[in-house]
């Protein structure tokens, strides 16, 4: 990952293929082993120079290599395929509504412990919270700005969650994230660099919001 991080002037430059699928193998081992991709769960997507790569279903993310990844092309048309017999991940119709809706490169999609929780915990349909240092790490938010993040409904299978996903970015939320109540979380941003440090940040975020409450500390909402 390092090498990748050298190799790049800029971060608005698109990987190759190849560092893209060896990035992604690396993603998806730390996320396994921060709780956030368990299971098969969870799935990557990074557009590199010849197209999108997105990460396979039903393969344990710890487990997974380079060549068990999909090409697609912006459309969503699959250019090349794994030499197993695998399947695409069903995260795909979410991640091209991001991509078409929303100023992105790298999509996550990750089953954060902490996400589900503070998406159980909050009766309505948008998280908010304001003055916690983490909330400096997404994009475009400084510390007087509230962030807000939608929470859709869950479904039985990501292909339902769909249109809730859509519905939600067309609601032009400031921040680069999608809640799904009881299910984890859609986060993004112009390279990968920027998503994982918004990933990092929003487990942050309500990792403190969740240990407030059990204190009885009183987080800014407003």
């Amino acid at each position: 990952m390092r090498e990748i991080e050298k190799s790049r002037s800029t971060e608005t430059t698109l990987l190759t293929t190849e560092e893209g699928r060896n990035l992604i193998v690396e993603l998806s081992a730390e996320f396994h082993r921060n709780g956030w991709m368990t299971g098969t769960g969870g799935a990557l997507a990074i557009k590199t120079e010849k197209g999108i790569l997105v990460t396979p279903s039903g393969v344990l993310k710890e487990r997974q290599n380079k060549d068990d990844i999909f090409l697609i092309s912006a459309e969503g048309e699959v250019l090349e395929t794994p030499v197993k017999k695998l399947k695409i991940s069903s995260c795909l119709p979410n991640f091209l509504h991001i991509y078409r809706i929303r100023n992105s490169d790298t999509i996550y999609h990750l089953h954060s412990v902490n996400a589900v929780l503070v998406s159980l915990m909050e009766p309505g349909n948008i998280f908010r919270c304001k003055h916690l240092q983490m909330v400096k790490g997404m994009r475009g938010f400084g510390w007087e700005d509230t962030l807000e993040i939608p929470i859709v409904e869950n479904r039985a299978n990501e292909d339902d969650i769909s249109e809730n996903i859509k519905e939600a970015l067309d609601r032009q939320f400031k921040a680069d994230c999608i809640l799904i109540r009881g299910h984890g979380l859609y986060t993004w941003g112009t390279s990968w660099i920027q998503a994982k440090v918004h990933a990092e940040s929003l487990d942050w975020i309500f990792k403190v919001v969740l240990e407030s409450k059990k204190l009885g500390i009183q987080i800014n909402c407003s």
